[in-house]
């Protein structure tokens, strides 16, 4: 229906059931529903990124406003499907989105990156990201019918491009496509941009660095993390920290990225922070920091909105760090998921994890996403275990893939931790 958002932490849910069933119904519908989003308006074909939502039902008029964290997400997700499967338009997808988080959204001075670019435009909503015919024939000359064509471009009205016409797509004209479309960048960023929310948010920021991370770009992520701890995080103590925001989506959030970049130190000093400065009941904590007098909600965050909700990372943070008070907060959270799945896929997500996480050892440089898992760092032969029950040593005529296929279909199917 419409209007229509990307629900990506569903998707996310159905990925990750889908590696662990080899389930090819989940696994495509995930698949093609990104195919969906990267060839029509929702993403940005020239610049690179996603707009927030689609007004229609078949992702080609898009809301024009670009969000930091639908960025992350988009970014996390690509490149964990694009492990298993390789496709050129989501991989230039993922590739293009990170390029404009890298040019469009980072802030020179702190290194951080912003929140937003408006959908308002002065010459009309999406003025910016629109061509007329015209216009591409003045900018490619010979190159323009090919593009024209590709992308939907028929008239002299103005136009989002977005993929019409795969037929024509081979080797040597993505080539070609890909230099039309610096081009036509060159050319746009010359137009009056639309206005840029340049707010530094801890939890945005922090999403982007752990999907930086997951995607493989680490070149950057160095740099973002040590940004994020020195803005949000001075001299890792967070109880002093005069930046850290209130919310409990942005303490759980750094600490989950703390954890993927391999701080486990700041990641339990967040934890115990949150712990002592968050109202808790019965295993759910407040969304916002107790004795805030600038805060005027307080009740648990439980649903994805569309991010992950705070509590499904928080929960995630506390399983990873074996924390003892993670069984209690998984109890809440089922408790409030068993009337509410359609809202809490992270949930959902995190209290698998907490209750069936995959731990490999002897795994090391593998490239491939492993929902799940957890690496430890012992070494010898590679071997998986779910809560009490490991798999048997790799056969000789095993590889290593389909070794780990098994492990994935063991987390799916061992009972869940008493």
């Amino acid at each position: 229906g419409a209007p229509k958002f990307p629900q990506l932490t569903a998707l996310r849910l159905m990925w990750d059931v889908g590696l662990c069933a080899n389930d090819k119904r989940l696994q495509t519908a995930v698949f093609d529903s990104l195919i969906a989003m990267c060839s029509g308006g929702l993403f940005d074909h020239i610049g690179g990124g996603f707009f927030r939502y689609c007004v229609d039902a078949q992702w080609r008029e898009p809301h024009f406003e670009k969000m930091l964290d639908d960025q992350s997400m988009f970014i996390a997700l690509l490149a964990d499907v694009l492990s298993w499967r390789e496709q050129p338009l989501l991989r230039q997808a993922l590739e293009d989105t990170v390029a404009f988080v890298l040019r469009d959204l980072r802030d020179a001075k702190t290194g951080l990156f912003y929140t937003s670019i408006d959908a308002d435009d002065a010459n009309g909503e999406g003025a910016f990201y629109l061509w007329r015919k015209g216009e591409i024939e003045a900018e490619l000359g010979a190159q323009a019918a090919l593009f024209c064509d590709v992308y939907g471009i028929n008239n002299e009205e103005a136009a989002l491009p977005q993929r019409s016409n795969t037929a024509l797509i081979d080797a040597q004209s993505s080539d070609v496509l890909r230099l039309c479309r610096k081009k036509l960048l060159y050319v746009r960023q010359k137009r009056k941009a639309p206005a840029l929310d340049t707010l530094l948010l801890a939890n945005c920021n922090a999403s982007l660095c752990a999907a930086l991370k997951t995607a493989g770009f680490n070149d950057v992520v160095d740099k973002t993390y040590a940004a994020i701890k020195a803005h949000f995080m001075p001299a890792a103590q967070p109880q002093r920290s005069a930046h850290l925001a209130a919310l409990l989506t942005d303490a759980a959030t750094l600490a989950k990225t703390a954890i993927v970049m391999g701080d486990v130190v700041t990641a339990r000093q967040l934890l115990a922070w949150i712990k002592s400065s968050f109202e808790q009941h019965r295993g759910l904590y407040s969304a916002a920091q107790k004795n805030r007098q600038d805060c005027f909600f307080s009740a648990p965050p439980l649903l994805d909105n569309p991010a992950p909700a705070a509590h499904a990372v928080l929960l995630e943070v506390m399983a990873a760090l074996d924390d003892q008070d993670a069984e209690i907060t998984a109890q809440a959270l089922a408790n409030e998921a068993a009337s509410a799945p359609a809202g809490m896929a992270a949930s959902l997500n995190a209290l698998w994890f907490y209750q069936n996480p995959l731990k490999i050892s002897g795994l090391e440089g593998y490239a491939r996403y492993l929902p799940g898992a957890v690496l430890t760092k012992e070494g010898g032969p590679v071997v998986a275990c779910v809560a009490t029950r490991c798999l048997p040593a790799q056969k000789p005529a095993e590889t290593l893939d389909d070794y780990l296929i098994s492990a994935l279909h063991l987390r799916l199917h061992q009972a869940a931790n008493d």
